[in-house]
């Protein structure tokens, strides 16, 4: 009988061939990251509150410094970015930014002479409302799409300032910037809950595109340091990138797989809410280029994991190297002993097994 045996070649990162069980399925370190991305990536429950606070901190010291020097009331605020999509990490530097924009009615966007607001004037208003509002150990800073609160925490708080204007009955927002601009501020935030909903796995507690994005953040800045492409950059390139898995572990290996191939055939990132709008600019370029060196890089260490019998030490240091953190050193120390110990159990079994009784 002739006994006939599939095997698949792959080329490994050296250059040779490895041997891939096509059954063999990659080392289950999915808990293990779920572990990492809950206690090191995303915010807890005190850090949110902190962000909340902040935020609404700065709308009341708004209002009140506007009721002080007689200037219009905003007729709502609107959280935006990374904190409306819930997609915030911890930062080592507490480098946290939220936008939180705030829009009036054209008619209350006048001068006393009757003249419309130009954006520089309706950004200066709300710089000086911050000021008499009290309470802030520097000015406001006004910059292009944005009046800047700072903290010297490292904590920002962005408020872009919008006027509310109708045209044929349609209300539309348009941003303060070097001019005003028609602008949709939520328009991110409703495509972003609409993708992730694409892939929520029932019972589980967030959207798995929400965490992956988290985690791609946190791996892009801590292995490209100022290098990194910006969170929105990142953020559509996951949604558009990732498909749902129910272990995490192969979720993010899969999702860097399929950034490499996206980025590697066109650099181009447009906003998904408005095509027309490109996100990625000439001097991200050079940026997206390392981003893809630095994938290489990681899938070459992470395949180790398809390695039949890969020790889970072994998978703990692909991750550890993977996101540059020591997060996982504890865990490796106790997998090390562990498997020092079940060896030289088997060694011990192995000497003291009984010999076979020859007449």
């Amino acid at each position: 009988m002739i006994l006939r045996i599939l095997i698949t070649l792959t080329v490994n990162s050296s250059g040779g061939f490895s041997v891939i069980n096509p059954t063999q399925t990659m080392k289950d370190s999915s808990k293990d990251l779920r572990n990492y991305h809950d206690d090191d990536v995303t915010l807890g429950a005190a850090q949110r509150k902190e962000m909340r606070d902040r935020r609404d901190t700065n709308r009341e010291r708004l209002h009140r410094g506007l009721e002080a020097n007689d200037k219009p009331q905003p007729d709502f605020h609107i959280i935006q970015g990374s904190y409306a999509t819930k997609t915030m990490t911890q930062h080592p530097d507490q480098e946290y930014d939220i936008d939180d924009g705030a829009a009036f009615a054209l008619q209350k966007l006048q001068n006393k002479n009757g003249t419309p607001m130009t954006p520089q004037q309706a950004k200066e208003m709300v710089r000086d409302g911050l000021i008499s509002g009290g309470g802030l150990k520097s000015d406001p800073e006004i910059k292009k799409n944005c009046v800047r609160v700072s903290y010297a925490t490292g904590y920002h708080v962005d408020i872009p300032v919008y006027r509310i204007v109708k045209i044929g009955g349609v209300e539309r927002l348009e941003l303060a910037s070097d001019e005003w601009r028609e602008s949709n501020p939520t328009e991110i935030n409703d495509w972003f809950s609409a993708e992730e909903k694409k892939t929520h796995i029932v019972n589980d507690d967030e959207p798995q595109l929400r965490r992956l994005v988290r985690l791609t953040k946190v791996y892009s800045r801590n292995n490209l340091g100022d290098d990194a492409l910006s969170g929105l950059i990142l953020t559509v390139l996951a949604a558009e990138c990732h498909f749902g898995h129910k272990r995490e572990d192969e979720a993010f290996r899969d999702l860097l797989r399929n950034l490499k191939t996206r980025l590697s055939g066109n650099k181009g990132v447009f906003n998904p809410a408005n095509h027309c709008e490109e996100l990625s600019k000439e001097s991200d370029k050079a940026k997206i280029d390392a981003f893809i060196q630095q994938i290489d890089k990681t899938l070459s260490e992470l395949e180790v994991l398809e390695k039949a019998n890969c020790r889970r030490s072994e998978a703990l240091k692909a991750w550890k190297e993977t996101f540059k953190t020591d997060y996982f050193d504890s865990d490796i120390a106790a997998a090390e002993n562990e498997e020092k110990h079940q060896s030289e159990e088997a060694v011990r079994k192995l000497t003291t097994a009984p010999k076979p009784w020859c007449p």
